[in-house]
């Protein structure tokens, strides 16, 4: 990664507990963000391990939509009406919501650490966000797997320090803290 300067080329250490034994954190978040974000809140990952949570976790909330002009298109959170995600799409800003979808949040940059605004309830959210990261970063006939997408600086915007939530999602009863 061009944003951590070593003498060695980086290397992602895996996970030497639980249920996602030998993965690498950015294949975790491919795999189960509820997870992850448990572990971290819960500072599960230590030493080495820690040190890489904290650069997937800051990473994983200002991930930039793809293609050579991100600044020109947002993500859509599509809710329904429960205020659980239906769908996650790619807009053009100056694109209007479409009306059939119900009511879409725009967000500059996709934040996974969304998933704490939802309660366990709802495990199909990961799934929709895991969807959509998958969907639009590992297109097929690339190379590009999970810790090729973490490496690369410009599917981030590493200076950005709003937190990027969702506005209309309360935290109910039993949902995970932030």
């Amino acid at each position: 990664m061009a944003s951590v300067a070593t003498e060695e080329p980086f290397r992602w250490f895996p996970i030497m507990f639980g249920e996602y034994y030998g993965l690498t954190l950015p294949e975790l978040m491919f795999t189960d963000i509820r997870y992850f974000y448990r572990a971290y809140d819960q500072n599960r990952f230590w030493g080495k391990l820690g040190h890489q949570a904290v650069i997937v976790a800051n990473r994983a909330e200002h991930i930039r939509p793809p293609g050579p002009k991100p600044y020109s298109r947002q993500f859509g959170i599509v809710l329904n009406e429960e205020n659980s995600v239906e769908e996650i799409v790619l807009l053009k800003k100056a694109k209007r919501d479409d009306a059939k979808k119900g009511p879409v949040q725009r967000l500059d940059h996709l934040n996974l650490g969304i998933i704490r605004q939802f309660t366990r309830s709802q495990p199909s959210v990961s799934d929709k966000l895991i969807e959509c990261l998958k969907k639009s970063f590992l297109l097929p006939g690339t190379l590009m797997g999970p810790q090729q997408f973490f490496e690369v600086d410009a599917h981030f915007d590493l200076t950005c320090r709003i937190r990027h939530y969702l506005e209309s999602v309360q935290q109910t009863e039993g949902a995970e803290s932030a």
